[in-house]
């Protein structure tokens, strides 16, 4: 009767355990179902898209795509197609090849995605983004993996065999047309001439000679400084300002430090150095120190004359030599 006592406690938690991992198995196996349902709905799903593709019907965007469905074609492409634009290159397709078809070879759901390796093929009977038909018939190999929310496809990241698909209408692979030899001397010698121009201008203005710039520059040539500065200044402008320049450092010279060309454009970075005995037109007394500021300038450069000029100095380390230094500013009284 002891043993019975005790065995019947034993066998009721057995049986209660038993209950339990038998309801936690239950709730994981309709777990199971239940995913395994939708992953079964999404795989029909695609099939359907692809059906009615075949059928070029055009209501298939409207019913089985979002509206805030992307197609990233290829895959990698960081900028969404639309559904609309999608349809619109779909329609294209329709158009330049009336038998054309998407056949499913294989097909992997899982979560909410589905995985669709596909076959198209068809007939080039019409023209297609400026290519004429041929007559060819085509046969590519293409693969999706598309995300499904709420019954509609909401992503689709496609990859297509389309160098295939292109050289079966005719098309070939060809280096694409470069620059010539004889464009690449004629280029090199206009760049070498316009890095002329600045060398004998900037020799010029080492001789004091600021009217150089009315033939170096064209008359309309606009000159910035700071580069950043939304309204330039004229070439008369321009050709005061070095004026003042000289006027305050009457030996100023300058030395390029790299001068290059590309295209139109030449830049150069240089120091120029020399002996503060005049007036700069600053209110700032000669000091007598030698000074010097380092720049880089672009040149823009048309038919053999100066069209724009964009500068940055080291205006700072300038009035700093000049005994100049910076202070909060002082509030109007």
């Amino acid at each position: 009767m002891k043993k019975l006592c005790m065995i019947l406690p034993m066998a009721l938690f057995l049986c209660f355990m038993v209950g339990c991992q038998d309801k936690e198995a239950m709730a994981e196996l309709e777990k199971f179902k239940a995913q395994a349902e939708v992953e079964e709905e999404n795989g029909a799903l695609v099939r359907r898209v692809f059906d009615e593709l075949n059928k070029q019907n055009e209501a298939v965007y409207q019913e089985f795509y979002a509206p805030e469905y992307g197609w990233y074609f290829p895959a990698n492409n960081t900028q969404a197609l639309t559904r609309e634009e999608e349809a619109g290159f779909v329609k294209l397709l329709w158009a330049a090849f009336p038998d054309i078809r998407w056949d499913i070879v294989e097909m992997v759901s899982s979560g909410d995605t589905v995985m669709v390796r596909f076959t198209v093929s068809g007939t080039h009977k019409s023209e297609y983004q400026g290519l004429p038909p041929t007559g060819n018939t085509f046969k590519m190999g293409g693969t999706w993996t598309a995300r499904i929310k709420g019954e509609k496809l909401v992503e689709v990241r496609e990859e297509a065999d389309v160098l295939g698909w292109m050289q079966q209408l005719g098309m070939e692979l060809k280096p694409t047309e470069g620059i010539t030899e004889e464009e690449m001397k004629a280029q090199a010698e206009v760049e070498e001439q316009n890095m002329e121009l600045i060398r004998n201008c900037l020799e010029e203005l080492d001789k004091g000679n600021a009217e150089i710039l009315r033939e170096v520059y064209a008359p309309d040539a606009a000159y910035y400084f700071p580069s950043g500065i939304a309204e330039a200044m004229t070439v008369e402008q321009e050709i005061e300002q070095i004026k003042m320049f000289h006027a305050g450092v009457p030996d100023l010279a300058y030395e390029i430090e790299e001068i290059m060309a590309a295209g139109d454009k030449v830049i150069v970075r240089f120091v120029a150095r020399g002996t503060h005995t005049g007036d700069l037109g600053m209110g700032i007394s000669p000091t007598g120190d030698k000074v010097e500021v380092s720049a880089i300038l672009i040149f823009r450069i048309e038919n053999g004359r100066v069209v724009e000029q964009r500068e940055e100095a080291d205006m700072l380390g300038f009035m700093q030599q000049l005994g100049m230094e910076l202070k909060p500013k002082e509030e109007e009284k």
